[in-house]
């Protein structure tokens, strides 16, 4: 598809220098800075989801971070909560 855009004369010169040091055209040169952004620009509007952080993680991965957390913070019950919940299961033989 052909498209006209105007860059600043800096923008253009350059770019037509870095094409020629690269040895592709000012064409391939534009196409790829552009799907390089989009990719980019892709990749931090995932990021930002408030699920990309855990979905792109292997288990393994998954439980190294939790063992992480577990490590720092304490993983009991409030002493108040599991007094409460032992009350709402009642006593049940087994």
């Amino acid at each position: 598809m052909k498209t006209e855009v105007s860059v600043p004369d800096s923008v253009s010169v350059a770019a037509q220098e870095l094409a020629a040091k690269l040895g592709v055209t000012l064409n391939e040169l534009f196409a790829k800075a552009v799907s390089d952004l989009l990719e980019r620009h892709q990749i931090q509007n995932q990021a930002s989801s408030p699920d990309y952080e855990w979905k792109h993680l292997t288990g393994e991965q998954i439980t190294a971070r939790l063992n992480e957390v577990y490590d720092r913070e304490p993983s009991e019950l409030d002493p108040v909560i599991k007094q409460l919940q032992a009350k709402a299961i009642g006593a049940e033989e087994w």
